[in-house]
């Protein structure tokens, strides 16, 4: 698979001076997505990361192991975002067994049918984000989500 990883390097300084974490161009060709969030820091203040895939990718994850996206954390280390190639085809239009029909439409979910049981959204990274019987979730970033139903888990794509 491939990984690009867009650095924000942070570093500890005697005073308290700003810290540069902006992206340098070499970084942006051939990415994946991009960061929001990346900008002057000063060591020991809090950042505030989101990581948005482009279409065709999910984000994969932080160099340090950590999934949360979006990231809030103290400046005292490097951190990468790593965005990886959704594999083969995942579907952004399911009919289920239970007779439901689900669909994406930008970063909404969408769930027609009857639905008798509340149903969960986890992330591609396994986080829950929604657990209840709406018709309509809005997602908070593009990439591949799992719903799962009192019989069946199915695997959708959200662009």
């Amino acid at each position: 698979m491939l990984a690009v990883a867009l650095t924000a390097t942070a570093q500890t300084l005697d005073y308290d001076q700003p810290i540069d974490q902006n992206v340098p161009d070499s970084l942006l060709v051939n990415k994946h997505g991009h960061v929001q969030g990346m900008g002057r820091y000063c060591h020991g203040s809090t950042a505030y990361l989101v990581a948005i895939p482009d279409e065709g990718y999910y984000f994969a994850g932080w160099s340090d192991g950590n999934t949360e996206n979006p990231r809030i954390f103290v400046v005292d280390y490097s951190l990468q975002s790593r965005f990886e190639p959704i594999p083969g085809k995942i579907p952004t239009h399911i009919e289920t067994s239970e007779g439901l029909d689900m669909y994406t439409n930008h970063l909404t979910l969408f769930i027609d049918g009857n639905i008798k049981e509340d149903y969960q959204i986890f992330t591609a990274a396994g986080a829950l984000i929604f657990t209840g019987r709406r018709s309509e979730v809005n997602l908070p970033i593009a990439g591949i989500y799992f719903v799962k139903t009192s019989n069946n888990v199915y695997k959708i794509s959200v662009h």
